[in-house]
């Protein structure tokens, strides 16, 4: 999704992500029986191992406005995800500054925007107006 250098596939990455989260909500209501992590009321295994992508998360909030685990689409997850970002442990692990870098990292290798077309303009500086000196 981050990488994806056409907006079509962009598109898609962003629906199959979606669709994950959705499948992650489920398994979190299965896995937690109420409690407030996967694994009961203590972070577990999988509380890392998807706590580790929150980061990236915010990232593409700040850099698409997406936001990826949302409290209108996956309540159960939008509320995990409170408590473990506020946890000792998530704070020490992925620090604020681990979101900033992840933000540098998809404007560094995000594809730049189209050009701008204005219909009916032709500019000196557009290739097919090169002139060769001889």
């Amino acid at each position: 999704m981050v990488t994806a250098q056409a907006e079509e596939d962009r598109a898609e990455k962003v629906k199959e992500t979606l669709a994950a989260i959705e499948h992650m909500e489920v398994a979190f209501a299965e896995c937690s029986g109420g409690s407030a992590f996967f694994g009961g009321d203590s972070i577990g295994y999988v509380d890392i191992v998807l706590g580790a992508f929150l980061f990236w998360f915010e990232a593409v909030r700040r850099v698409d406005g997406l936001e990826i685990i949302n409290a209108n689409r996956t309540p159960l997850l939008a509320a995990w995800a409170e408590r473990f970002g506020g946890s000792v442990e998530a704070k020490e692990a992925v620090p604020v500054t681990k979101v900033d870098l992840a933000v540098q990292y998809i404007n560094k290798y995000r594809p730049p925007p189209p050009p701008l077309r204005i219909s009916g303009f032709r500019s000196q500086f557009q290739p097919n107006n090169v002139q060769t000196l001889h």
